[in-house]
């Protein structure tokens, strides 16, 4: 049996996974030919969430829901 961690919110998970394992993959971008275009790290997904999270509190923003897409 596989015991895995509990977490409160996907911020306290993604946190965590900066901190423990910054460096693991956590997404592969593929481009048109099928072809690895880019990597996502842990530690740069939590980099750029507190990024956004930072731009939208000085937006009055904090709390509320937002979507967000990256298009190439």
């Amino acid at each position: 049996m596989i015991l895995m961690p509990s977490y409160c919110n996907l911020v306290d998970m993604l946190t965590q996974r900066a901190q423990s394992s910054g460096r693991a993959v956590y997404a592969n971008f593929i481009n048109g030919d099928g072809e690895m275009a880019e990597q996502l790290t842990f530690k740069e997904l939590h980099q750029s969430a507190c990024q956004i999270g930072e731009a939208l509190q000085e937006k009055g923003l904090a709390g509320h829901r937002i979507g967000r897409c990256k298009v190439t």
